[in-house]
Order: C-alpha cells, then sequence, then structure tokens
C-alpha cells in the first residue's frame, strides 16, 4: 500500500498532528482505528481515566473498611 503522513486534526485542542507511516502501520497491524487526539491530549486524557479509576478504588476501599468496622462493632455487642 502507498502510505504517507497524514495530518489529522486534534478532537480536543484543534491542533494538527501528523500521523505518520509508522503509526499507521502500527496501527493497521492491531487493527485500531486512527488517533483523534494529539499525542498531549491523549496523554492528558489517559491520565484522566487513571485518576478517575483511582477515585473509585479509594471509595470502594473506604466503603469495604467502613463496613468492615460496622460489623466489627455489631459483633462486639
Amino acid at each position: 500500500m502507498n502510505r504517507h503522513n497524514l495530518y489529522i486534526k486534534c478532537v480536543d485542542c484543534q491542533t494538527e498532528f501528523i500521523f505518520t507511516i509508522g503509526e499507521q502501520g502500527f496501527y493497521e497491524d492491531h487493527k485500531l482505528y486512527p488517533p483523534k487526539r494529539c499525542p498531549l491530549c491523549r496523554k492528558a486524557k489517559k491520565r484522566e481515566r487513571q485518576d478517575a479509576e483511582h477515585r473509585i478504588k479509594q471509595e470502594q476501599n473506604y466503603e469495604r473498611r467502613k463496613q468492615h468496622e460496622e460489623s466489627s462493632e455489631n459483633t462486639l455487642l
């Protein structure tokens, strides 16, 4: 296939970025859709997801500890 670098506009920051021939091959080999965000926005989006997952885990741990403490109190009574 005759590939060439593609210029894509980021959906978040509207900056144009280059989707290189090498990146295109990687995406094709792994059956991925072409990126719609520039590298900086992709990194920021990934960080947002990680932060959200971290908050959810903290909330779940808090709830577990709270339930454990309540059940421990009930068994002592």
